[in-house]
């Protein structure tokens, strides 16, 4: 009797022990879910068949070139910027106290070559301030045709392409305010640039999903819509000897423009 009580207990001792066993073999064969996709992660087989290759080739490769290229060429710029700064402050001219006017009674010769020092030092810290001026002034110019140059390769493939400076004009104050300046740049750098600007200004659907999307995605998205444009011919357009002064179109036509580096 005391046998037959025990049976139950036993089996369900054994029961346990085998479940305990099992549970790590469920375990080990449960599928886990695959990590989520990292931000900027593309899917290229989404895109058709006929630019799939072209647009991965652009993007992992020139794009990506152009992107490291642009972080040096902003560390060195950085770099560079951190240097002069030092060399400027290193080169400013040590104060000098004027001489105390008590001085004049009580030691002439002191008073008298603290009064020289300090003349040569107003002298110095004037002359460095018109360095330093002329200095910013050339940076500035620097700068500004820089940015003119990139306006002007950009404007004459407006003209190439066909399409009017006012066309241009409101497309650039629609796009403008939407997007980063890095894929400003990138627009105004693409060879299909005004065409791109255009299109993205008459389709605001399309304009607000490039805005939302990381900058590899973007350019993906850009390069997609850039296969159905063509290329254009060129036409007589003034040599860099004699550019095209302005777009025709800025900031009193379009207030949006202003800060928009396209025109």
């Amino acid at each position: 009797m005391q046998e037959e009580n025990l049976e139950p207990a036993i089996e369900q001792e054994v029961e346990q022990e085998l479940e305990s066993v099992e549970q790590p073999e469920q375990e080990a064969e449960s599928v886990e879910p695959e990590p989520p996709k990292p931000t900027g992660y593309i899917d290229y087989n989404v895109l058709p068949e006929d630019v799939r290759e072209t647009v991965k080739m652009r993007v992992d490769g020139d794009f990506r070139k152009l992107k490291e290229s642009e972080r040096k060429q902003k560390e060195y710029e950085q770099k560079l910027k951190e240097y002069e700064e030092k060399l400027a402050e290193f080169q400013k001219p040590k104060e000098v106290a004027p001489p105390d006017p008590e001085d004049a009674y009580i030691d002439p010769d002191k008073f008298k070559a603290q009064y020289d020092a300090h003349q040569d030092y107003l002298k110095s810290q004037t002359e460095w301030q018109v360095k330093e001026q002329l200095k910013q002034q050339q940076e500035a110019e620097r700068e500004r045709q820089a940015a003119q140059e990139r306006q002007q390769n950009f404007l004459k493939k407006t003209d190439s392409a066909g399409i009017s400076q006012h066309e241009l004009g409101y497309a650039a104050s629609v796009v403008a305010p939407q997007v980063t300046p890095e894929l400003e740049s990138y627009i105004l750098d693409h060879e299909f640039g005004p065409q791109l600007l255009v299109q993205l200004g008459k389709n605001p659907m399309e304009l607000q999903e490039i805005a939302s999307l990381n900058p590899i995605q973007a350019g993906v998205k850009l390069e997609a819509m850039a296969k159905a444009f063509k290329p254009t011919k060129k036409t007589s357009a003034p040599p860099p000897d004699d550019p095209i002064q302005g777009s025709g179109v800025g900031i009193d036509d379009y207030p949006a423009l202003k800060g928009s580096k396209i025109l």
